[in-house]
């Protein structure tokens, strides 16, 4: 079976595009109620055929019709979001910075492969804390390793000076063309 596109896993070609790219995914998917909920480097593949990235395994994707509703988590404890730590890993409110939240740690790990943190083993509680700990200690170091991208410095992404731009002003067309 020959399947098309041909995707290959994303590592070091990754720049700051294919981050618009995705950025601009999670937007339209967002606007829809739906939230991917296993943002991660190994989820995210790169299209041979013409440099597109394409969001894998939506296994944990959820359609949220009733925005109170709690849900069991699901996803990479590594990728979580600070929201789902701080509840133990326990039923919670989907929401789009859960998924910007694992984004931003997806960025920085494919930016520092070697920096990818350790869990222990033992309870969901003991793991969670270590990731969290792990997220928290010297944030500003790990957001600063983004800043060392190999794109135009239009396209950078670095660690804010000033307001970031909503989403919403990010371009159509993440490459210009």
């Amino acid at each position: 079976m020959i399947i098309d596109p041909v995707c290959e896993q994303i590592s070091d070609q990754f720049r700051s595009f294919h981050a618009l790219q995705l950025l601009h995914l999670l937007k339209n998917i967002h606007n829809l109620n739906v939230f991917h909920r296993d943002v991660r480097p190994s989820n995210i593949l790169l299209n041979t055929s013409d440099n597109s990235l394409v969001l894998a395994d939506w296994g944990s994707a959820i359609h949220l019709l009733n925005k109170l509703e709690l849900v069991p988590y699901e996803g990479t404890i590594t990728f979580a979001s600070p929201n789902i730590l701080d509840n133990n890993m326990g039923p919670y409110q989907p929401k789009a910075s859960d998924d910007l939240h694992s984004f931003i740690r997806t960025m920085y790990i494919l930016r520092n492969p070697s920096n990818m943190p350790t869990i222990p083993s033992g309870d969901l509680a003991s793991k969670a804390q270590a990731i969290k700990e792990y997220w928290n200690d010297s944030v500003d170091v790990k957001l600063d390793g983004l800043a060392r991208c190999d794109a135009s410095p239009e396209t950078q992404i670095r660690t804010p000076t000033k307001p970031r731009p909503r989403i919403s002003t990010l371009p159509e067309n993440p490459d210009g063309k």
